[in-house]
């Protein structure tokens, strides 16, 4: 990584001696900026390929980001909500799980590694319901808290609800 800066610069900074220009400033927002938006977009590109059933959404405002081609072809219509917030059209069980701020909190601090539930149906107007389990993993990109979330059919129709949470 090279931001024109000395390591003797760097060190200045982190010992409060010295801070940097807005010039050196720039130059390490934009690379970092630039790292960030590879590693979502590498993140979109593995769930993208995925013949499985699979969505990437943001926690905060449950912004979808991407969709594998299973999921596109189980919901195609549901491909029109890419890059839009979905929060206020949560239903059932994952909307009362993201109700209880104790759980928004602890998925922000990556205290929730996962969360597993049965649900028939997670977004009003959605398409088709399916009763299906999803697990729902936490990771930290750019910053900020994103779901994976993993679709799969059950064969053994269970009654809905979370079936496990996974915490740290």
């Amino acid at each position: 990584m090279h931001a024109g800066v000395s390591q003797a610069a760097v060190s200045r900074w982190e010992n409060g001696h010295d801070v940097p220009s807005a010039a050196a400033l720039l130059r390490l927002e934009t690379m970092i900026a630039g790292f960030e938006r590879d590693e979502l977009a590498a993140e979109r590109a593995i769930i993208s390929a995925q013949g499985t059933m699979r969505g990437l959404f943001r926690l905060d405002g449950m912004v979808f980001k991407a969709a594998s081609r299973g999921f596109a072809a189980v919901w195609p219509d549901f491909l029109s909500s890419l890059g839009t917030e979905l929060e206020d059209r949560l239903l059932n069980e994952a909307a009362g799980f993201l109700a209880v701020p104790e759980n928004r909190r602890d998925l922000r601090l990556g205290r929730i590694a996962y969360v597993r539930g049965v649900s028939f149906r997670h977004i009003e107007d959605s398409g088709p319901g399916i009763h299906h389990v999803w697990t729902a993993c936490v990771r930290r990109l750019r910053q900020e808290t994103y779901i994976e979330m993993i679709y799969e059919p059950d064969p053994t129709p269970r009654p809905r609800g979370i079936l496990e949470v996974f915490t740290l």
